[in-house]
């Protein structure tokens, strides 16, 4: 789902207005994607300035820019909005790599997940993500991993936040038997919005 990912565009300079967002009773609106985070979605148009619009009242987005993704676990990825299969829909595949003395080796996994979301469009800006996915081995017997986090952002003045956020992941089996089955950790940090 796009309301997963934050997005803005690599490209430091104003470029053409290309980016196409289509909604959910079929208008079109063309201009130039600023961001989208946390359901919102800016485009700066051409005859109307800025528009901020609510991504559930949003379809679709194709854009032959690059963006610059960031997802709810930090991840980073680079890539453009091409027409997806289902709405408001954007597939990514994943890899893990470990780190250490374990040689290298492949693992099928299933993917179960909850991921539970409050934000409000009104000011002031509040969002709360918390996530649970478990995924069990099927290759390897006994072995699952789980990847758990809550955050907070809270806008404290105009464009400016306050963010708080927790993480946990475990692995009953690490490929490595030196390694910590467990990582956790809090973060904070202060953010401004422009």
């Amino acid at each position: 789902m796009l309301t997963f990912f934050s997005a803005i565009s690599t490209q430091g300079v104003e470029r053409d207005k290309l980016d196409v967002i289509v909604l959910k009773n079929g208008d079109r609106l063309t201009g130039e994607i600023q961001s989208l985070a946390y359901g919102r979605l800016e485009v700066e148009t051409d005859s109307m300035g800025t528009v901020q619009i609510e991504w559930p009242d949003g379809v679709r987005i194709e854009s032959p820019q690059g963006f610059m993704l960031e997802d709810v676990e930090g991840y980073h990825l680079y890539g453009s909005f091409a027409r997806a299969s289902k709405e408001r829909e954007l597939a990514i595949a994943t890899r893990e790599w470990a780190t250490g003395l374990a040689d290298n080796q492949s693992s099928l996994e299933g993917i179960l997940g909850v991921d539970w979301r409050i934000f409000d469009f009104a000011t002031p800006k509040t969002n709360l993500t918390a996530r649970a996915v478990p995924f069990p081995s099927l290759t390897e017997s006994g072995r699952y991993r789980t990847d758990s986090s809550v955050s907070l952002r809270r806008e404290i003045v105009s464009d400016f936040y306050l963010d708080l956020s927790f993480y946990h992941t475990y692995d009953s089996h690490p490929p490595d038997e030196l390694a910590e089955t467990s990582d956790y950790g809090v973060v904070t940090s202060l953010g401004y919005s422009f």
